[in-house]
């Protein structure tokens, strides 16, 4: 006997395709260009890294010293993942955060948030953010924040954001399946 069943595509959906990686010098491997210094920040590269070297931000008596990427072009309602790694070695007990800001919009679309879980002083750990641009959204900026007063330096690496839901070459995933 032979059975012949319709396979509807969605229903068998079960990798998840990212765009091309939309941070420029997401590794820091000889320096922090296409990053800038916000809020009294010193930004510097350091070894030691996750993966090689580090960018480090260092509070400079201003709270909310941060390190503001350059703007990076989006598409309107799409789905992104923001990953990165961080670790505090100032042993001040505070956690880094990080932000999503919508030039276009001129707000943000994940205000400055806590990493979780937090870190141990000296350790690495991995952030993962997923978001969804708001309509007229087509420009974006990562913030990678600092919560300390002053004396205090957090590190981050391997920063990456990439539109999630998108093949390779661009065509759309199972779910818009052709009726």
């Amino acid at each position: 006997n032979i059975s012949v069943k319709e396979i509807l595509m969605g229903n068998h959906a079960t990798t998840n395709f990212f765009g091309d990686e939309l941070i420029a010098n997401k590794d820091f491997t000889s320096n922090y260009n296409n990053w800038n210094a916000g809020n009294s920040a010193t930004l510097s590269i350091s070894g030691g890294g996750q993966s090689g070297n580090a960018l480090r931000v260092a509070t400079g008596g201003e709270s909310g010293a941060e390190a503001r990427s350059d703007a990076m072009t989006v598409t309107a309602g799409a789905t992104y993942l923001l990953t990165f790694y961080h670790k505090d070695t100032g042993g001040s007990g505070t956690q880094p955060l990080y932000a999503v800001y919508d030039v276009s919009n001129s707000g943000y679309i994940t205000a400055h948030t806590t990493v979780s879980p937090s870190t141990s002083s000296g350790s690495w750990t991995q952030q993962s953010h997923s978001f969804v641009t708001p309509s007229g959204c087509t420009s974006i900026k990562v913030y990678l924040r600092s919560s300390a007063g002053t004396n205090d330096n957090f590190y981050f690496d391997t920063v990456s954001l990439k539109e999630v839901g998108i093949s390779s070459t661009g065509f759309t995933t199972a779910q818009n399946e052709p009726t």
